[in-house]
């Protein structure tokens, strides 16, 4: 098991462990969300540690497969994840 194929096997079926710059929480329709900005999908056939895909200041998070637009990824729900 690589170091990114751990962090994959804590998210749920259809999403994606990520490095985001950031997270935030927010309200959709009542419903509060954290949302994942400026996220990358982590190579989970990398045998690097996280710490090489992922910076310090970035938050691992497993996130639903939303699409990068520019800086912001709409609609990429995410749930941060602790190692």
């Amino acid at each position: 098991t690589t170091p990114a194929q751990s962090v994959q096997n804590q998210c749920s079926q259809g999403q994606t462990a990520k490095c985001c710059n950031s997270l935030t929480k927010t309200v959709a329709n009542l419903i509060p969300v954290t949302l994942g900005l400026n996220c990358v999908s982590l190579d989970l056939l990398s045998l690097l540690p996280l710490g090489d895909q992922c910076t310090q200041s970035q938050a691992l998070a497993c996130c639903s497969s939303g699409t990068q637009t520019g800086l912001v990824n709409l609609g990429n729900v995410c749930v941060p994840v602790s190692l």
